[in-house]
């Protein structure tokens, strides 16, 4: 143990360095898979206990942390006890300790070098501004400038540099309000921050990832209205400008109108009002639609395991039993997939009603104190404005998403976590 204890040694190996760097990277290693992601994690994860070996009263520092995570990880593993398949939830529930590990080196690092959370938003802006261009140079280009197509099956859907994945939109839209941290801590004239709003929004529309767009839109308008140490006339210009832009855009480019508009429209049953000409096959509501089936076949699987749900990572397992194939929706014998693309929905049919009312307490909590400190502290809300928005846009129930115990998916949880918890650090000292 004397090896942990001197402090010497992680001078020699610039323990602490690597750590940072590892942070630093970790938004790229999501643009190259899951396998990079992994690795970096590994490397923090062996760096932090290092660290936190070397100065045992860390230990004593975050320990209401490590109490709040090994509660909700007890739940989990208890109901894994129960799971319809045991194995696959257990393997599932146990990594979530490498994200855990991921949210307290980001706050140990934050809490620790003064220049962190600046360096950590400047980079952040770099590769954001990096992945945009890319994605526009392919919008004109048909190919990104790693020479990797736009994808022509779904109407010339932007990739940028992920390949086939269709997930560029929700790249920058859920690392953008991070990202935001410079222009606060750096004191910047909010103009750079409103063009640099306005570009990442022209990006994602171009995209034509839905959620990520409504998201966006909405989100931003929430951060634009409670901002301070702005003049109420020019926050009203920027407003107007913003929803102006933002409708001129998608009203003005067929593609994107088609596609975020009119099909979303479609799918929530009420194109009859607005006029719209389709084919009888295509009227259909949201829970027609593969989306919605996997939402009722969600549902149902709660009904039969109300309690304790199915097991940890089991949706994929129990869609395809025989007693799922009567749910009233049209797309029913595409309800499966590995997950139901909502993360509540996920949880109560995976988790039970243990885990889900543990896991709705909580984020009530935290929604009910950011609110908080937003009216309350003034001039300096804007942090907690920051991590609000990033919250928002990561936990709103109506929100589509990827799972909650996934790889590519945890990072952003757990990465706007680790900001939750310096907030809170951060106001109650």
């Amino acid at each position: 143990m004397k090896l942990f204890s001197q402090i010497k040694l992680l001078d020699q190996f610039n323990v602490i360095n690597i750590l940072k760097v590892s942070l630093y990277l970790l938004p790229i290693s999501l643009i190259l898979g899951n396998a990079a992601v992994n690795i970096n994690c590994l490397v923090i994860i062996i760096n932090l206990i290092l660290i936190f070996f070397s100065n045992k009263e860390l230990f004593k520092i975050y320990r209401k942390i490590f109490f709040i995570f090994f509660f909700f990880l007890g739940i989990i593993i208890f109901n894994v006890i129960f799971s319809d398949d045991i194995i696959i939830s257990l393997i599932s529930s146990l990594g979530l300790v490498r994200y855990f590990f991921l949210m307290l080196a980001m706050l140990y690092c934050i809490e620790n070098d003064k220049r962190f959370l600046l360096n950590n938003s400047i980079f952040l802006i770099l590769i954001l501004i990096f992945v945009a261009g890319d994605t526009l140079f392919q919008y004109f280009n048909g190919t990104d400038i790693f020479g990797i197509e736009a994808n022509t099956s779904h109407g010339q859907r932007l990739n940028g540099p992920f390949g086939n994945e269709y997930i560029v939109g929700a790249y920058l839209s859920k690392l953008f309000f991070i990202s935001l941290i410079f222009f606060i801590i750096a004191r910047k004239n909010y103009l750079y921050l409103f063009l640099y709003l306005i570009f990442i929004l022209s990006i994602t529309l171009l995209t034509k990832e839905r959620m990520a767009s409504l998201m966006l839109i909405l989100t931003s308008g929430i951060f634009l209205l409670f901002l301070t140490k702005i003049d109420l006339k020019i926050k009203i210009l920027y407003i107007a400008i913003f929803l102006i832009f933002s409708s001129l855009l998608i009203l003005t480019n067929k593609s994107i109108k088609d596609h975020l508009i009119i099909r979303s429209i479609e799918q929530i049953g009420i194109s009859n009002k607005f006029n719209i000409e389709k084919d009888k096959q295509n009227q259909r509501i949201f829970f027609d639609s593969r989306w919605g089936a996997h939402y009722l076949t969600a549902y149902n699987i709660f009904l039969d395991n109300p309690f304790l749900g199915s097991g940890i990572k089991t949706f994929r397992v129990k869609c395809g039993e025989k007693r799922y194939e009567n749910i009233k929706s049209e797309s029913k014998k595409t309800r499966c997939n590995t997950h139901p693309h909502n993360i509540y929905l996920e949880i109560i049919s995976e988790g039970g009603l243990t885990l889900f009312l543990s896991f709705i307490l909580f984020n009530l909590f935290i929604f009910y104190t950011l609110i908080l400190n937003i009216f309350k502290f003034g001039e300096s809300r804007n942090l907690s404005l920051i991590i609000f928005c990033n919250f928002f846009m990561l936990f709103n129930p109506i929100q589509t998403s990827g799972s909650f115990f996934s790889t590519w998916n945890g990072f952003y949880y757990w990465f706007v976590y680790a900001f939750i918890a310096y907030e809170f650090r951060r106001i109650k000292n």
